[in-house]
């Protein structure tokens, strides 16, 4: 609806970028992000139609968010899903159609995102925004290298002469962020968390069917934080520790009925 104007709620902070009823298009794609893998693997597991057409409807929202950090990570995610998962060629035969005709319609009909990944390459590293964001993290991550400065957000504008933004909020790199508000012992303790839910899933692979997705939105938000502090947004902060949970729990479930 609001791809066709028809915001009827008034969520839509800006006319060229889906964003549900959260007016932030970052934190719909975050969210979107969970329920693309979630339905693609129901798919592969189920092979049901009624998820793939979901799933073709959340790629085409993720696709007019037009964030690329979204993007970047829907990308990486899918080539560990495809990497890990045994898809038929039934199956891929039937994906193919649902993943290009959203590409196409959008190209088509939305020329926002293809600017704005032009953009990438086009915009010369001296007027790349980020970088400069990055730098003023390192810069008061460097404050207090163990335990961060904390203050978040207002601890960027401590920095005179180096910012001049209005709105600076956080770093848009979820690891240079943990980094600047809890320093080296939260990047650790942040990283140990990935990392455990990976080696989790990675460990049953074979047992658990929702595994592989998990493993999927681990890597795409992985990728996704290079760009974006998406750890920052509670909306998605707390959906993938709920999905997380939920994987998890099903784990353990399926060891306990096996030792009955």
């Amino acid at each position: 609806m609001q791809f066709f104007h028809m915001d009827i709620f008034h969520r839509q902070s800006d006319i060229n970028r889906l964003s549900g009823f959260h007016k932030n298009s970052y934190t719909y794609g975050g969210q979107l992000i969970i329920q693309f893998f979630f339905l693609l693997n129901h798919f592969i597991k189920t092979s049901k139609f009624p998820p793939l057409i979901l799933f073709a409807l959340a790629f085409f929202c993720i696709l007019n968010t037009s964030e690329r950090a979204v993007l970047f990570g829907i990308i990486i995610g899918l080539l560990f899903y495809f990497v890990l998962s045994k898809l038929q060629k039934k199956q891929m035969v039937y994906l193919s159609p649902i993943i290009v005709i959203p590409l196409l319609f959008t190209a088509f009909f939305n020329k926002k995102v293809i600017n704005r990944i032009k953009n990438i390459f086009s915009s010369g590293a001296k007027k790349n925004v980020r970088l400069k964001i990055w730098g003023i993290a390192v810069s008061m991550w460097k404050k207090n290298i163990l335990f961060g400065v904390g203050k978040f957000p207002e601890v960027y504008h401590q920095i005179p002469g180096k910012s001049s933004y209005k709105v600076l909020t956080h770093a848009h790199n979820v690891y240079l962020q943990i980094l600047v508000t809890n320093g080296l012992m939260g990047l650790f303790a942040y990283l140990t968390l990935i990392f455990a839910i990976l080696n989790d899933m990675f460990s049953n692979l074979k047992t658990n069917k929702y595994a592989c997705a998990l493993v999927a939105v681990v890597f795409a938000f992985m990728a996704e934080g290079c760009f974006e502090f998406f750890w920052g947004d509670s909306e998605v902060r707390y959906l993938f520790l709920y999905f997380a949970g939920f994987v998890s729990g099903m784990s353990i479930r399926d060891k306990i009925q096996g030792k009955v």
